[in-house]
């Protein structure tokens, strides 16, 4: 039987019963490339689904109810589904991580091992995985980002979300990877800004952190701007002080880390910028200053004050227990700043 004809048998089935099939086959029809091997094996597994006499009750092998949330182990029920013979279906080890995924949202692969190693061996967690990624259930990829020289991150594919919807009868949630790049842009300006938030809230500086803030209103043209991270400090007479942070990174573009920092020196008088690591700092100090010379002529120019610093640093500082104001590398004025500088223009 072709894909096209197995398509028609399915979406006649549809008509009866199958209502919460229909994401999965819309999400089927989209498949393509690498995909085309999990397509053939789902569009399978929903034939199987119609016409199987074993309740999901009885194929899954879970202690609390369907959605995997504890694994017994074991191999599916179903004859046609066996971890030894792949090209038949997937193992039930496969299954349930396939659901952990799609329930959690979680997205770095060293987290998802990690909770995974509550039910079953690291090892064994690492080579399902791995069958995932080569069925096309699974995606990978490798990213930079601060606190970490490379992690990867994984997500379900289309016929991965198609899978889960079809055991679950629900869509999957959206990946913390993708909700990080929605709200930031890229995959690494939005895990940096949540290490930089986590170090934040482990400092115990703060009496509140937040991201994915409020936009501020920049200018009286209507302009506004939301910070990266935005910190609360309460003082004796419990008087509220506001600081914002923007992490900038010179792959961006000069231009770019220009606008954050004129987005900083409309709202504030002190410019938090954070950086990576102590490479990249040598980098932007040049941005900044060169930012800071044409700046100089602005209004107010002579009470900004700007710092910046590293995730490093900051680490480092926690380790050796120094507080707030050791943290940044560079802590000045911006008039001394660009005491004697000479634009590159």
């Amino acid at each position: 039987m072709s894909e096209a004809e197995m398509i028609e048998r399915l979406n006649k089935e549809l008509k009866k019963d199958e209502a919460c099939m229909v994401d999965a086959i819309r999400l089927l029809k989209n498949a393509t490339g690498d995909d085309k091997a999990a397509k053939r094996l789902l569009l399978q597994r929903l034939l199987e689904k119609e016409n199987s006499e074993i309740s999901n009750e009885k194929r899954y092998q879970y202690n609390k109810g369907d959605d995997g949330s504890a694994y017994k182990g074991g191999k599916s029920h179903n004859p046609r589904v066996s971890a030894d013979n792949e090209t038949a279906g997937i193992s039930l080890e496969m299954e349930y991580i396939l659901k952990f995924i799609g329930k959690t949202g979680l997205s770095i692969m060293k987290d998802i091992r990690n909770e995974l190693a509550r039910t079953m061996s690291d090892s064994k967690a690492w080579r399902n995985l791995k069958k995932l990624q080569e069925f096309g259930y699974i995606d990978e990829m490798s990213i930079t980002a601060a606190g970490a020289r490379h992690f990867s991150l994984c997500c379900l594919t289309q016929a991965g979300e198609a899978t889960y919807t079809l055991l679950t009868g629900k869509s999957p949630e959206e990946p913390e990877m993708e909700k990080l790049r929605n709200a930031y842009t890229t995959y690494e300006r939005g895990y940096s800004v949540k290490a930089f938030k986590n170090l934040f809230e482990e400092a115990g500086a703060f009496s509140a952190v937040s991201t994915c803030n409020e936009p501020i209103h920049v200018d009286e043209k209507g302009r506004s701007y939301a910070p990266d991270i935005r910190c609360e400090v309460m003082d004796k007479d419990e008087k509220e002080s506001v600081s914002y942070y923007d992490y900038v990174s010179s792959k961006e573009g000069e231009s770019a880390c220009y606008g954050k920092l004129d987005n900083l020196y409309e709202v504030t008088d002190e410019i938090h910028i954070l950086v990576s690591c102590a490479c990249e700092l040598e980098n932007i100090k040049s941005i900044i200053l060169e930012w800071a010379f044409r700046k100089k002529h602005m209004p107010g120019f002579t009470q900004k004050r700007i710092r910046v610093t590293d995730y490093t640093r900051i680490k480092q500082c926690l380790k050796n227990g120094l507080q707030f104001n050791d943290w940044w590398s560079t802590d000045t004025m911006l008039k001394n700043m660009v005491y004697g500088y000479k634009s590159k223009t």
